[in-house]
C-alpha cells in the first residue's frame, strides 16, 4: 500500500491512496475505505486482462474539479489520475509490472509516448510513478542482498531502468529508508516498491518514508507515505459584512420603514431633476437606515453554498 499526502499551505490531509492487488469479492466488487472514491482500471470486467491488481482511492475531500483520472491505459495493472494545483499539473501512475513480463511498463511507456505534450509540455507538469514493480538492483535495494541480483534479475531491472532514464525520472523513495517489503515464509527483506518522479518534481517532495508501523495486517508490504508541497493560488478572504436577508422579520422591517417614513411631507410634487434626485437620495437613505437596524449582519463564511436556505433544516 502507498499513500500520498499533498500538502496545501499549512493543511496536510491524506488525499490520494494507491492500492496494490487489492481484495476482490467473489462477485467481482473491490471494497472502498469511506470517504474515498475508487479509480480503478477501465477494463476491469474484461476476462482477458486478469485481476485488477492496481486501484487509486481519492479523498472525497479533494474537489472534484481538481483532479481527474487518466483513462485509456486498458491495462489492469495500471491506473493514473490528473491533479491540479494552481498552475501545477502532477500525473500519478499507480503501477503493478509482474514478475514473469513487463507488459505494464510497455503499456506506461506507450501511453506516456502518445501523451506526452499533455503530460510533460511545461516546467509546472511533473510525472509520479509509485507501485510495485518487482525489480531488484543495488540502485534501489541494499546490496548487502546478493542473492537477489541474479543475472536475471539485473537484466529485468536493466529494462526498467531504461525507462527510467529514457523518461528522466528519479528515485524520490531513497534505498536508506529501508526495504519495502518482509517476504512471509522466509522473513527476508528487499524492495519491490518504488517512487520515482520526473527531475523537475523532486523539490515538491516535503517527505516520502516508509511506515513499517502502519503495515496493514496480512500482508507483507510496507505503507510508503509521501508529502508533497505545492504553490497553490488562493482566492482573498472577503472581509466585508454582508447583511441576512434570508431571516428578515419582515413585519418588523415594514413597521420601522413606515416608522422613518410618516415624518416625509409628501403634498409637494416634484418639479425638476435635481429635486427628485434630491428625493431618490432621501429615499435611499431612509431604506439604508431600515435595513441597518432591522437585520442582522453576518460575515459571509469561504465555504458558505449559496443554494442553502433555512428550509432545508425542516425534515
Amino acid at each position: 500500500m502507498i499513500k500520498g499526502t499533498p500538502k496545501t499551505h499549512s493543511h496536510s490531509f491524506q488525499q490520494w491512496n494507491p492500492g496494490q492487488e487489492p481484495y476482490i469479492y467473489s462477485q467481482g466488487h473491490i471494497p472502498s475505505p469511506s470517504n474515498f472514491c475508487p479509480v480503478i482500471p477501465e477494463t476491469r470486467k474484461d476476462p482477458r486482462k486478469g485481476a485488477v491488481r492496481s486501484v487509486i482511492w481519492v479523498s472525497t475531500n479533494l474537489n472534484t474539479a481538481n483532479w481527474e483520472p487518466l483513462g485509456q491505459i486498458e491495462l489492469n495493472d495500471i491506473t493514473a489520475i490528473c491533479i491540479k494545483s494552481g498552475n501545477h499539473q502532477i500525473s500519478i501512475f499507480n503501477v503493478y509490472n509482474d514478475c514473469n513480463n513487463d507488459k505494464s511498463l510497455v503499456a506506461l511507456n506507450s501511453y506516456l509516448r502518445k501523451h506526452a505534450l499533455q503530460l510533460t509540455g511545461s516546467d509546472n507538469n511533473h510525472i509520479i510513478w509509485v507501485g510495485d514493480f518487482n525489480r531488484h538492483h543495488p540502485l534501489w535495494d541494499n546490496e548487502t542482498q546478493t542473492r537477489l541480483f541474479t543475472p536475471r534479475a539485473i537484466n529485468d531491472a536493466n529494462y526498467l531502468i531504461e525507462y527510467i532514464v529514457g523518461w528522466e525520472m528519479e528515485l524520490a523513495l531513497s534505498k536508506e529508508e529501508g526495504p519495502t517489503l518482509q517476504h512471509k515464509a522466509t522473513k527476508s527483506f528487499s524492495h519491490p516498491d518504488l517512487v520515482l518522479c520526473t527531475n523537475n518534481s523532486r523539490s515538491l517532495f516535503v517527505t516520502c518514508e516508509i511506515k513499517e508501523c502502519k503495515q496493514p495486517i496480512h500482508t507483507d508490504h510496507f505503507p510508503i507515505v509521501f508529502t508533497l508541497e505545492l504553490p497553490t493560488k488562493t482566492e482573498p478572504v472577503c472581509d466585508e459584512t454582508s447583511f441576512n436577508f434570508r431571516a428578515v422579520n419582515w413585519k418588523a422591517f415594514n413597521d420601522k420603514l413606515e416608522m422613518l417614513l410618516s415624518g416625509w411631507d409628501r403634498s409637494n410634487l416634484i418639479l425638476d431633476k435635481g429635486e427628485l434626485e434630491d428625493k431618490v437620495q432621501k429615499l435611499t437613505e431612509t431604506i439604508q437606515e431600515a435595513i441597518q437596524s432591522s437585520i442582522k449582519s453576518n460575515k459571509p463564511r469561504p465555504n458558505a453554498k449559496r443554494w442553502w436556505n433555512s428550509n432545508l433544516e425542516t425534515k
